[in-house]
């Protein structure tokens, strides 16, 4: 999964791939070295990270058009990282994954005609609550059911 994406300028600037993240400083480095320090609290996108100065930097055509160069990262970005790595190691954990969580969402769903009747996160919420335990009553009621 990419998560770094270069939406800026001509589509030949660095992304945020290039940035290199110390998790003990907290910090990203840039590819010229220097320093892009966290800025601000959370935020919904995560934090972000922003350089000082960069006008007099020779990379800044490669780097960014604005003043300072800023970048993101997800609050559980590491999290992320690590899934991603488990998932390119063994690709049939998303194979299985699917197996086991696709099927009751599916059947959910069919059971529910698609779509929610009431309005509201309180309404919403409470009938797929009450479809969670209809699921699981008749998967509980077809586990008995079935001769050993």
């Amino acid at each position: 999964m990419k998560r770094s994406v270069n939406n800026r300028g001509d589509g030949n600037q660095f992304d945020r791939s290039s940035f290199i993240y110390d998790a003990a400083r907290d910090q990203f480095t840039c590819p010229a070295g220097r320093i892009l320090n966290r800025k601000g609290p959370l935020n919904r996108s995560g934090y972000t990270y922003v350089s000082q100065d960069c006008t007099d930097c020779g990379l800044k055509p490669k780097c960014t058009q604005s003043e300072r160069r800023w970048v993101s990262r997800h609050q559980h970005e590491d999290a992320l990282e690590r899934m991603a790595e488990r998932v390119a190691a063994s690709p049939d954990l998303m194979r299985l994954r699917r197996c086991a969580a696709e099927h009751p969402f599916g059947t959910i769903m069919r059971m529910m005609t698609g779509r929610f009747l009431t309005r509201g996160i309180k309404g919403t919420s409470t009938e797929m609550a009450l479809s969670v335990i209809a699921f699981n009553l008749m998967r509980c009621l077809n586990l008995k059911a079935r001769p050993v």
